[in-house]
């Protein structure tokens, strides 16, 4: 499998206009960023596409959300049908070729248009994902997901190049009292994050939520 750059989801957050600033280790305070959803939810979270077409690409996403959170870490999402089917989806997935991002963690994106902006082409950003386009899009969405989900990015405040993850320091939850590793989902600088996997500190964090 082709290699990628590690500042793909650093230059996500930079291209949306995030400044990433402070000490070598940051804090990020979980109770007051994040949303968990409610018990009643948990039962099955659904989802739904703004935009038609794009089938094959849309079966890798609900594929790997499923292998990773539904299997991993107990957290469903179901439908996966078109928008315009079901108006009340808790989350709605738009595709754009633009950085992926979420707009908010957890709740915070309940029934959002494009709560999360997912990319199938890759024509503008990041065109090396176009090498391994499968790849980079069940990457990206388990990222994404860790967000819906309620987990923050391990951003990491940059020192000289915003573009590179060199000399970088995972951040720090505080509220979950644990540190993530190098192979975190959420970690912007993972280097397997291609890999689309819940690293065991993701699954931890994720059981901490939702105990």
């Amino acid at each position: 499998m082709r290699d990628f750059p590690t500042s793909f989801f650093l230059s996500s957050a930079l291209a949306l206009g995030m400044t990433l600033t402070g000490s070598a280790l940051a804090e990020i305070d979980m109770t007051t960023q994040s949303q968990p959803w409610t018990d009643g939810d948990l039962t099955g979270l659904s989802v739904c596409w703004e935009h038609p077409g794009y089938s094959e690409e849309k079966a890798w996403v609900a594929s790997v959300i499923e292998r990773e959170y539904a299997a991993k870490a107990h957290l469903f999402f179901i439908g996966w049908s078109d928008c315009a089917e079901t108006p009340d989806a808790r989350i709605r997935l738009g595709i754009f070729d633009f950085p992926t991002h979420t707009k908010g963690m957890g709740r915070a994106i309940d029934g959002m248009h494009s709560g999360i902006t997912l990319n199938f082409t890759f024509s503008n950003w990041n065109r090396q994902c176009q090498m391994n386009r499968r790849a980079c899009i069940e990457g990206l969405a388990v990222h994404e997901f860790g967000h819906a989900a309620g987990l923050p990015d391990a951003l990491i405040p940059y020192q000289g190049d915003e573009g590179s993850c060199v000399g970088k320091s995972i951040a720090h939850l505080s509220a979950l009292s644990f540190f993530l590793d190098d192979r975190s989902i959420m970690n912007d600088c993972n280097n397997d994050w291609h890999a689309a996997a819940l690293d065991e500190v993701d699954v931890a964090a994720l059981v901490r939520l939702y105990p």
